[in-house]
């Protein structure tokens, strides 16, 4: 009997090495993370803009027939284009659609080179709903050609980088290949750095009580409606949200729809909207964006407005959604109420 020992001793370590993950279950996917492709900027060999008309715009001479100038891409603008086409394919990511990026360079003053300026990344993010910032620049030095990636953290502010060098011979795709999938590489596993574990509800709104301390609190009324895009929307989770929060801070909440919730000293009102974005596998990724604005009754102005872009990810799409308008509520929380109180302060 003894010699079997060994063999059950065996036995035993292999079965304990198994994965814990049970007959009939899958391994979890991570989460896509929401980021952001910016322009990348053409630099000379000293480092500075490059400047060269001749490869921007033609004349109209060269197009006769259509009498107008023809506008041709830079090497940083073929980047940018083919980085979002390589990442695109990417499980980890999810990428923000260009037509955003107008609404950034105007309410933010971005420059069209392609520079992002890392302290404005928190900004950037709650307008795009991007969690992760990809710029950077190419260069042109002899017969190389060097692209250099920074990959921004909207949540920290944090700046990694990713570079690649080659032949101008051999064109820029394989540069562009090589640092998406470095891009790839770094935030899968750096992750850490630039995106932060979340913080609970309850710690969120600890926060907010700190800031607006002990003093009396005025009676305020929510509504904020939503609509999901292709879908019917059960319940508002953003006004449901903001309401919870409001009550736990101790605010007293009058009915929005009601005569007595338009008479209360502070009116929260503003709409939510969610919006398939793309689906990878059995994951729905959703886009959200909730705006809203504070009307103080006693002076008959608006102290403040805000509003925050969020994606959602779910096994479905309504879930997706009502959650991306939660969360959207809980960050926006965080600035809205200190603010709304110290701006209606001024006032009194």
């Amino acid at each position: 009997m003894k010699s079997c020992y060994p063999c059950v001793l065996s036995l035993m370590v292999c079965l304990a090495m198994i994965p814990k993950c049970g007959f009939g279950q899958v391994e979890s996917e991570p989460t896509p993370v929401p980021a952001a492709i910016f322009g990348f900027q053409d630099l000379d060999a000293g480092g500075k803009p490059a400047i060269n008309q001749a490869n921007v715009l033609r004349s109209a001479a060269s197009d006769p027939e259509r009498r107008v100038p023809v506008v041709e891409s830079t090497l940083g603008q073929k980047v940018s284009a083919l980085l979002f086409a390589e990442l695109s394919a990417s499980t980890n990511l999810v990428l923000v659609e260009r037509d955003e990026f107008d609404k950034v360079i105007d309410e933010l003053e971005l420059s069209l080179s392609g520079i992002v300026d890392p302290t404005k990344a928190n900004q950037i993010g709650r307008i795009t709903g991007a969690k992760i910032l990809i710029s950077g620049s190419v260069m042109k030095i002899d017969s190389k050609l060097y692209v250099i990636a920074k990959i921004i953290s909207t949540e920290t502010s944090r700046v990694l980088g990713a570079s690649a060098k080659g032949d101008v011979e051999l064109g820029i795709d394989p540069l562009v290949t090589k640092i998406a999938e470095d891009i790839n590489q770094i935030i899968l596993v750096r992750s850490k750095e630039l995106l932060p574990k979340a913080r609970a509800e309850a710690d969120r709104i600890a926060e907010i009580r700190k800031k607006i301390g002990d003093n009396p609190l005025p009676t305020i009324s929510i509504k904020i409606p939503e609509q999901h895009i292709g879908g019917r929307s059960i319940d508002p989770a953003a006004e449901s949200e903001l309401s919870h929060i409001c009550k736990e801070l101790g605010f007293n909440i009058l009915d929005g729809s009601s005569t007595e919730g338009k008479k209360a000293d502070l009116i929260i009102s503003g709409e939510g909207m969610a919006e398939f974005a793309v689906r990878r596998k059995n994951l729905v990724s959703v886009k959200a964006r909730l705006e809203v604005k504070v009307f103080d009754n006693s002076s008959k102005r608006v102290l403040v407005t805000d509003r925050q872009t969020i994606m959602g990810v779910d096994v479905t799409e309504q879930i997706a959604g009502k959650s991306a308008l939660q969360q959207a509520a809980l960050e926006m929380a965080e600035r809205l109420i200190p603010k709304m109180l110290e701006e209606r302060k001024k006032i009194k």
